[in-house]
Order: structure tokens, then sequence, then C-alpha cells
């Protein structure tokens, strides 16, 4: 991350087709690590009619507890690989570690639809990092990790705001 930025604050974009969730990202350092490799995109399987799961490549910090109860628009870290959407309300035994909530989680159940599904996720442009400037780096580009940028990097910032012409992956 950034020098002196945290997930406080910080919106995401959870985006499912032509439908856009907004969802604020836990302070701790798994919302940290997931914020720090974002924007992505996941290819979201159907789990037990109430989730949709996907396991990543990489871990990511876990502090795994009981919530007792799930509810609609919980973004949770299962283990520490898999990232789990729900679309429902229930109560559970299992652990997880809080990534973040979807805050109007109305309409999730119907954009998630009842297989597997795309999911995007990325930095809200209203959020706290859209805010992070450096005049020491004027024209340069930095991840979401703070090395500097080349062509091929994820999560681009300038200044506070995306990185125009470089592509995401």
């Amino acid at each position: 991350m950034l020098q002196g930025v945290s997930a406080q604050g910080v919106e995401i974009e959870v985006r499912v087709g032509e439908r856009v969730f907004l969802a604020e990202v836990e302070q701790s350092a798994t919302g940290e690590a997931f914020v720090a490799v974002l924007p992505a995109t996941l290819r979201m399987e159907e789990l037990n009619g109430n989730e949709k799961y996907c396991y990543v490549g990489q871990t990511l910090p876990s502090a795994a507890a009981s919530p007792g109860t799930i509810h609609a628009g919980d973004i949770m870290l299962y283990g520490s690989s898999c990232i789990v959407v729900f679309y429902e309300t229930f109560s559970t035994s299992y652990t997880y570690t809080r990534i973040g909530r979807i805050a109007d989680a109305e309409g999730l159940r119907e954009a998630l639809g009842d297989g597997d599904v795309s999911v995007g996720f990325c930095v809200a442009k209203s959020s706290a990092l859209s805010d992070v400037r450096n005049p020491k780096m004027q024209g340069e580009a930095y991840s979401l990790s703070g090395a500097r940028a080349t062509s091929g990097s994820r999560g681009l910032i300038v200044n506070g705001g995306r990185l125009k012409g470089m592509k995401n992956r």
C-alpha cells in the first residue's frame, strides 16, 4: 500500500453486469490487502443458493471469526484465499474474515443470478484513495503497493486518479 493509506473510508465498486454496488472496506489488514490487488474481475461460482465464491491465486491476511449471522451484501474471506459475496441473510457456524459490506444489497441476488458469474471489484472514484496525491510523484505512475508502475501494471493511480491509457488486467 502507499505510505499513509489504509482501508479506512475506502469504498469499492462491485460490478455485476450492468449493476454497480458500493461496498465499504473493513479497516483491517485483510481489507488493505484486498484493496491492494484491485482492480480485479473474479469468475465466482454459486454455492448453497446464498453465495458466490472464488479461490484467488494468493493468500490474504485472515483473522477468522464466527459472525453468527451472514447478511446479504457481506464480502468475506473464507480461509485465506477464498473471496465470498453473500446475497442472502442466514445463520452460520462457519468462520470468515470480513473484507467489507455492500451498503445497499437490494437487487444483488437478481444481479448475481443462479449460476456462475463474473464480478468486478475496483476502488470507487469517490473513495478516500481518490484523494491520494504526492507532488513529488508528478507524472509518475505507481501501483497501490507503492511500486513504480509499468505499462502492464494493475491498479494504477497517478496523483489520485486512475492512469488513462494504461491497460488494467
